[in-house]
């Protein structure tokens, strides 16, 4: 049974600029390069998407409902202001990467929902929730490396927090 931890994050809230660097598809960790993100700054469209604890917690709740209908288990999920975690499994045959983009796709309706609730901005504009244009992932090999994840890597987040075996903590 494939064990997956997906990570998401928010436009722009992980940059060239980072101080822990950057990825690159292919090109692995790359080191901080403040030009590049000032390119990047210069072409985007909207703000950086932050995510309060309100949203990391539809997020969580939205991954809930897309294991029912995705037919995946939702073991936990964690939140900070960057970016949102989520650790699953699934029984079927399926490629990480379609499940991957499902969950993307129900997390970015629901940030599309979140957006029409949104006061407006000083430009007055609502602003626009969105993800990155990408996702991580990471295997989970064993028993140890999913207990480290449930039991210490998430909830050592600064955010909100899920698990199937202890519920919520915010």
């Amino acid at each position: 049974m494939p064990v997956y931890l997906f990570s998401y994050h928010g436009y722009r809230t992980w940059g060239p600029d980072h101080r822990r660097g950057h990825t690159r598809r292919g090109e692995g960790y790359q080191p901080r390069d403040p030009d590049m993100q000032r390119r990047y700054d210069e072409r985007a469209t909207d703000d950086p998407t932050i995510f309060t604890r309100e949203i990391q917690r539809a997020l969580i709740e939205e991954a809930m409902v897309a294991a029912r209908y995705q037919q995946f288990r939702l073991h936990a999920g964690a939140g900070e202001p960057t970016h949102t975690h989520y650790l699953l499994s699934w029984q079927d045959s399926r490629h990480w990467m379609r499940l991957r983009a499902s969950l993307k796709t129900s997390l970015s309706l629901r940030l599309k929902q979140l957006s029409k609730s949104l006061p407006l901005n000083e430009r007055g504009d609502r602003p626009v929730l969105r993800l990155s244009g990408g996702a991580s992932r990471k295997r989970i090999d064993n028993q140890a490396h999913f207990d480290y994840h449930v039991n210490k890597y998430l909830p050592d987040h600064d955010g909100v927090f899920w698990c199937e075996m202890s519920g919520w903590r915010e």
